[in-house]
């Protein structure tokens, strides 16, 4: 009886054993096997109850929840512009002073938000049967702490009562490594009625409490150590990127720096194309606004946008134009607007002792030296347009035979156009000779034929204006006798 016992035990073990090892190998867990039910209550995405596992914690469990949620809530937008908006709104939740009520009665105050900083799980619990997750209201536009300067990310913080200073310093990512020195924050507090201001200097070190609608900034002088880049583009040896430093690289430094000119370079045609400061502003804003990534650029050519509407607006307020001039003061104001090229004369660069030289170049600056253009374009009503070599000394008959003569459909000879390369001026060669330049263009206008019943239809038209004023002379002289 004994030795049957011994046996039944063995066997016991010896399956209990195998079925360990069994679940180790499958990764299988019998307690991840359970099911137990978690409620989700307060300002979140979705709430109600919903099945989890023992295994499962409190951030997987909300992610998980989140991105079903957000799921259903996408599918049902058929407008792709209102997604961007719905995705910054469903994803206004705070991951700081969530609630845990647990079916003992116990409480837990966690931090997701932490824990997703820092890793720590004392933020990141196993969830029980019965957990109940209360989210708190989450008004990131009343119940804040902004904090900018010295600071890796600055923005905007959700407020949890009895944050410090450090608390926040520590969300916004930590001081910036590039700044030497910080030890001092400047506190700005608004009265109940925001018509007052407190402003107070703290040492960082002092961990100062803090309250919502503090503004925080984290003092230190401002670097200047940027990365200010130019780039040069064309006929250089080395175009490309160029570092510089603030207001004393000139540009002739900048040519020097990309290896000089190449044989072929045409500094008469060359430019310096500086960014629109007006469009620059709005994107510093956008910035500092911190604008999520998704947006920026969406974002960004809306301020582009409304920036040539501003401009327009101003020439519109006080102007004093017929009807008939407002198409052309468009065309001119236009390019007024999106013209960023810096009127130099690159032919002067080559003296060291010129303005053009000496010119101080800004960050983001663009260079461009292009190749000397030796062709002529000729288009409009010819046989073959097209670009043909410049031949010093000869007129646009030249070229116009080049390009195969003119079509049955061209205007008159005196109707041609020169069109000047740098100034896109059109010049008629019956109102002067014109002499032709490299990289100038020859236009061949179109004569459109005109029908007989528009003719017909034209001398009908004066010869009512004529017989009105027939009419007109003998009634006057009726009068007058």
């Amino acid at each position: 009886m004994k030795k049957i016992l011994l046996i039944l035990l063995l066997l016991a073990i010896t399956i209990s054993k195998a079925q360990t090892i069994s679940e180790e190998a499958t990764g299988l867990n019998l307690s991840s096997m359970q099911v137990i039910s978690v409620t989700i209550g307060g300002d979140f995405l979705v709430n109600g109850s919903f099945q989890s596992s023992p295994m499962e914690r409190l951030d997987q469990f909300i992610t998980r929840q989140y991105n079903l949620g957000k799921v259903a809530i996408l599918n049902t937008i058929k407008q792709q512009e209102m997604v961007a908006n719905t995705y910054k709104k469903i994803d206004s939740f705070s991951k700081r002073d969530i609630l845990i009520k647990r079916y003992d009665g116990s409480e837990l105050k966690i931090d997701l938000e932490k824990f997703r900083l820092t890793g720590d799980f004392s933020h990141n619990p196993y969830l029980k049967n019965g957990d109940v997750i209360i989210f708190p209201v989450y008004d990131i536009e009343r119940n804040f702490i902004e904090i900018t300067g010295a600071i890796n990310k600055p923005g905007k913080y959700h407020y949890v009562k009895g944050d410090k200073l450090s608390d926040i310093i520590f969300y916004a990512k930590g001081i910036s490594i590039a700044f030497d020195d910080v030890e001092v924050a400047e506190i700005s507090r608004l009265s109940a009625d925001g018509e007052s201001e407190e402003v107070t200097k703290v040492k960082i070190l002092n961990d100062f409490s803090l309250q919502s609608g503090d503004r925080i900034r984290i003092l230190t002088n401002e670097l200047e150590e940027k990365n200010f880049k130019i780039k040069i583009l064309g006929e250089v040896n080395n175009p490309g990127e160029i570092y510089i430093t603030k207001n004393s690289t000139t540009l002739s430094e900048i040519i020097r720096k990309a290896g000089g000119l190449k044989p072929n370079a045409s500094l008469a045609d060359a430019e310096l194309i500086r960014e629109n400061s007006s469009v620059e502003s709005l994107k510093l804003q956008a910035q500092l606004d911190g604008l999520d990534s998704e947006l920026d650029e969406i974002k960004l050519k809306s301020f582009e946008y409304l920036s040539d509407k501003i401009e327009v607006l101003k020439m519109y307020r006080l102007i004093s134009l017929v009807r008939e001039d407002t198409s052309t003061f468009n065309i001119d104001n236009q390019l007024r607007i999106i013209n960023t090229s810096i009127e130099l004369d690159f032919t002067k660069i080559l003296d060291n002792d010129s303005d053009e030289a000496n010119y101080i170049m800004k960050d983001k600056d663009v260079v461009v030296i292009p190749e000397k253009n030796t062709k002529i374009y000729v288009w409009g009503q010819v046989r073959k347009p097209g670009y043909y070599n410049y031949k010093e000394g000869h007129d646009y008959n030249y070229y116009i035979g080049q390009a195969g003569g003119i079509t049955e459909f061209a205007k008159d000879f005196e109707e041609i156009i020169i069109i000047k390369k740098r100034s896109r001026e059109w010049i008629k060669i019956d109102d002067e000779v014109v002499p032709i330049e490299p990289g100038d263009y020859v236009y061949v206008p179109k004569d459109f034929p005109i029908s007989i019943w528009y003719s017909i239809s034209r001398i009908g038209t004066i010869a009512g204006i004529i017989g009105s004023i027939a009419t007109l002379i003998i009634l006057m002289t009726q009068l007058g006798k």
